[in-house]
């Protein structure tokens, strides 16, 4: 019998001598962990499977194995994704190419690529694929198949500032431009408020290379990029095509905000299986008691800001307090008094 607080003896291996060697408790937890992770992952109406930097499967669950007819997951077996795709004749052999590149991009570009982008593919009139890559660490990455044969595909949605749906933006879920209006229209008038006017260069450009539905991912990626650097009482809102509008309180700080909005922006995008990279410009106007006069003055500083050099650069209306605009580069700034 053991006592309290005595250490239990190690347990031997099994067929091996008594004492000769021990299987740690660890090892059988982690064994245990893996079975109940296994268990949960196959009540998920997901197709998932972990891939190494080879783009070999390591893991697969209950719905992966049946969208790819693979047999249950054995320990020996480390199937090639290209091995394994070529046998998903729901879709083309196009589809199955763009699927392969698609993980592997993410495999090379690492953090660079937009970690909400995701690969749409179509199968017939009535199916559709959903593919999304993320890292997990030590040299692996989860894909997930979303089969609306299976479930519905759920869009993410951002935030919507409070309103209803006929105050967002039906593309991307953020405000829209009545919702603009709304807010500007409620400042009071010696508000200490900015707005940051972004604009998508050659847009136009980017529809008619890789495609209208492209071009629609696109603007959902931007605004997820520029949703997670606004403060919870910012608005953000899409009031035309390709721009977007930042409404903020931080006039002290609205160049640096322009700055890191920019470096944000400056990676690539992946979308629908293709990288993307795009121009960005942003005019920047203070607050001066009139929507449409804002609205006019930021407009203003990004046509002065897109007419400079070079892809990612913002421009301050003349009428801005300066205060709020230390932080903007001498170039810009020449520019804007040009």
């Amino acid at each position: 019998m053991r006592q309290i607080g005595q250490t239990p003896a190690p347990e031997p291996v099994s067929g091996g001598p008594a004492g000769t060697a021990v299987r740690p408790k660890a090892e059988r937890y982690d064994r245990i962990r893996g079975r109940l992770a296994d268990a949960a992952l196959s009540y998920l109406p997901l197709a998932i499977a972990v891939i190494d930097r080879d783009l070999r499967l390591l893991y697969w669950n209950a719905q992966a194995a049946a969208l790819w007819g693979l047999p249950p997951l054995l320990a020996a077996e480390r199937p090639g994704l290209a091995d394994v795709v070529a046998g998903l004749a729901i879709l083309s052999a196009g589809q199955r190419s763009r699927l392969i590149d698609f993980c592997a991009d993410h495999i090379r570009l690492g953090d660079r690529v937009e970690p909400d982008s995701r690969l749409r593919l179509a199968s017939g009139r009535d199916r559709r694929l959903a593919v999304q890559v993320r890292g997990m660490g030590r040299g692996t990455w989860m894909v997930t198949i979303n089969d609306s044969k299976t479930e519905g595909i759920a869009e993410p949605r951002l935030p919507d500032h409070g309103g209803t749906d006929a105050w967002l933006d039906a593309l991307t879920g953020i405000a829209n431009r009545r919702h603009l209006h709304q807010a500007l229209q409620a400042l009071p008038a010696d508000a200490r408020s900015v707005l940051l006017l972004i604009d998508v260069d050659d847009f136009q450009g980017i529809n008619d290379r890789f495609g209208r539905a492209a071009g629609d991912a696109l603007l959902c990626l931007i605004a997820r990029r520029l949703a997670r650097e606004v403060r919870h009482d910012d608005l953000l809102a899409r009031p035309g095509s390709d721009a977007f509008v930042i409404l903020t309180t931080q006039a002290d700080a609205a160049s640096a905000l322009a700055n890191r909005l920019l470096d944000v922006l400056s990676q690539p995008f992946m979308v629908e299986g293709q990288l993307v990279e795009a121009g960005f410009a942003i005019g920047i106007a203070a607050w001066n008691g009139s929507a449409d006069a804002v609205l006019e003055d930021a407009a203003q500083a990004l046509r002065t800001a897109k007419a400079g050099a070079g892809d990612h650069r913002f421009v301050v209306a003349p009428q801005t307090d300066p205060a709020g605009c230390t932080d903007q580069p001498e170039s810009d700034a020449k520019r804007a008094a040009a």
